[in-house]
């Protein structure tokens, strides 16, 4: 190794030391284990927000944000989920947040709202033709 090539190795190495790590996408093992590529993290490696870990409730209306029920439920983390990591250091990872496809979101919420108002007056298959499924 000549000099010039010695001088941009620690160019690189100084350049890159105070970036940040970028997030990473990781898929959940299990529902306090999750896999990064090839890395598995699990018990003192991950820290895991805890509305991810016990479930939460969402608002699916703006007229009634504070309704909860099993239509508002979003269930904990598991096994197959997609997450959103941050590497903190090289020993500890944090789960930020369940990544769905904008899609799905969509969805959810259309068919939650208009689930409950065809049980409510049986109107919207009658008006659009669809047949909505409630979600498993």
């Amino acid at each position: 190794m000549d000099a010039y090539e010695e001088l941009l190795g620690v160019m690189r190495n100084e350049g890159s030391k105070d970036n940040t790590a970028p997030l990473q996408i990781g898929v959940m093992t299990g529902a306090a284990s999750c896999k990064i590529g090839k890395l598995t993290l699990s018990g003192g490696d991950l820290l895991i927000a805890e509305h991810l870990k016990t479930g939460y409730h969402c608002a699916v209306r703006n007229d009634n944000p504070s309704k909860k029920d099993k239509d508002t439920f979003v269930g904990p983390l598991k096994s197959g989920d997609k997450v959103a990591t941050y590497r903190i250091s090289d020993e500890l990872y944090i789960i930020l947040e369940r990544l769905v496809y904008a899609a799905a979101i969509f969805l959810h919420t259309w068919k939650t709202a208009y689930s409950r108002r065809e049980r409510k007056h049986g109107s919207f298959r009658k008006n659009t033709g669809l047949i909505l499924k409630p979600d498993n």
